[in-house]
């Protein structure tokens, strides 16, 4: 696209040629992701339903460590920590 900008005053066919390629790029792009790059059918609910568990557990881990490192010597933060832990726990996925 760009030669087609560079050259264009010269060559003007470089113009629609550069548009065709472009379109022609579009729906092969098209094409291969929703064709040939589709989703594996290995991939059933049971194995997203873990996978969506297992992030919920890693941002409750995350939540921990950083209450560890960034907040160890705060004072009165334990109890809204907690609270909020704990509500977070009992909160429906």
């Amino acid at each position: 696209m760009i030669l087609a900008l560079l050259y264009g005053p010269i060559l003007p066919i470089s113009y629609p040629l550069a548009l065709a390629a472009v379109l022609i790029n579009t729906v092969l792009d098209r094409w291969v992701m929703l064709r040939l790059a589709a989703a594996p059918k290995q991939l059933n609910d049971m194995l997203m339903m873990s996978f969506n568990r297992m992030i919920l557990l890693s941002i409750g881990l995350y939540v921990l460590v950083a209450f560890g490192v960034y907040f160890e010597q705060e004072d009165g933060i334990t109890a809204p920590f907690v609270l909020g832990m704990v509500m977070w726990c009992v909160s429906p996925a």
